[in-house]
């Protein structure tokens, strides 16, 4: 607050932090107005959620190739083998297999990172990739009965059952909620950088540290840097003709702009198996399922019709009369973006015959350069 306490609602969070199990410090900001407050999940806690949630981790290739190989009488399991087809698919029988977190099973079987230069060694599967998953779906969920002690002040008094962290940050509740550097892991990640691109290009380990949608980002790079050279090696050859003929209706031209066509094709296509690869390599196949809704999105909570359980029901009609909306202003828009592009042309073709080709061409495209900016703002 103002004065440099903790408001009602601030408190609240602070029992649900306590609630769940967090070990926390907190200290004021040098402006006296906010509270930042340090988190940190004990081992144990993570273990038991992680159970709850049936939270999905990789299977480390080799224990569990040899707990195939060995069976589980136990279990009535019989020892199986299974052969690898380099033939049929280059990936192993073993690697990129994901399961859910059970607290039955023996954590060895779980992987963890062992050739890598750590403060401490992980005797658990639960790196600092897994805890920043874990930690929010944690905070956004409720408390189980048998954390809650009632002799704490800050959790006899709750007023609230959870903290929901997207529209708490949207109501400006919670400034920020994030992750602090790791500066060993940072400074192998830096390293593993300036190899590139005389080494692969550390993706795993960007995954591992900046999570799948900062990695996929850099995979995607990657992917159309190397896939440009092919065009670029053609083209700046014919443009170094075009300019040196000033023929800048050369007959080759057609030609390109078709391979450029079936080159973006050829481009996003073998992106999209790519894509698929890296989804099963980080265990995000159908990770859609599970995705939150927007804090934008405000449904009425119904009961579930299959199920009973508490959703969130959008009616239809209101649905409709936003999709009508959108669409129109989206029609609106492309029409506004053809008349640019026509424009652009007409004065592209004025400019030629009144200034010269080559000041008309940067001109013109400085000028569609300036419209996609501002059509994109």
């Amino acid at each position: 607050t103002e004065t440099g306490e903790f408001s009602d609602i601030s408190k609240g969070y602070l029992g649900i932090i306590i609630t769940h199990g967090f070990e926390y410090f907190i200290y004021q900001s040098n402006r006296k107005k906010e509270f930042l407050l340090l988190l940190r999940l004990p081992i144990n806690k993570l273990r038991k959620f992680a159970d709850k949630i049936e939270f999905p981790m990789l299977l480390d290739q080799e224990v569990l190739e040899d707990t195939c190989s060995k069976g589980c009488s136990e279990d009535g399991v019989e020892p199986f083998e299974i052969a690898h087809r380099p033939d049929i698919t280059s990936l192993y029988p073993y690697e990129y297999i994901y399961s859910k977190y059970s607290h039955y099973v023996q954590e060895s079987l779980y992987w963890r990172p062992l050739n890598c230069r750590f403060i401490y060694p992980y005797d658990h599967p639960f790196r600092d990739s897994i805890r920043m998953k874990i930690i929010p779906i944690l905070i956004d969920s409720c408390p189980l009965n048998d954390d809650i002690d009632m002799n704490n002040p800050l959790i006899s008094t709750l007023t609230i059952e959870r903290i929901d962290l997207l529209k708490s940050i949207k109501n400006n509740t919670i400034k920020s909620f994030f992750p602090l550097h790791n500066p060993i892991l940072l400074e192998d990640l830096s390293i593993s950088f300036l190899a590139y691109p005389w080494q692969e290009l550390p993706l795993f380990d960007i995954k591992e540290y900046f999570g799948e949608k900062i990695a996929l980002q850099f995979a995607f790079l990657h992917h159309i840097v190397v896939f440009l050279i092919l065009p670029s090696l053609i083209g700046i050859p014919l443009q170094i003709i075009v300019w040196y003929t000033k023929n800048y209706s050369a007959s080759f031209l057609p030609v390109y702009a078709y391979f450029i066509s079936v080159w973006g094709i050829i481009m996003l296509e073998y992106w999209k198996q790519k894509e698929k690869m890296y989804a099963i390599r980080w265990g995000t196949v159908g990770y859609e399922e599970n995705e939150r809704d927007r804090p934008d999105f405000e449904g009425e909570n119904i009961k579930s019709f299959i199920d009973g359980s508490t959703m969130k029901y959008f009616p239809s009609k209101h649905r409709l009369h936003i999709f009508r909306e959108s669409i129109t202003m989206s029609a609106f828009i492309g029409g506004l973006v053809v008349g640019s592009i026509a424009s652009i042309y007409i004065a592209r073709s004025f400019l030629n015959h009144s200034l010269g080709g080559l000041f008309a061409q940067f001109l013109g495209a400085l000028i569609n350069a300036l419209q996609i900016l501002i059509t994109t703002l």
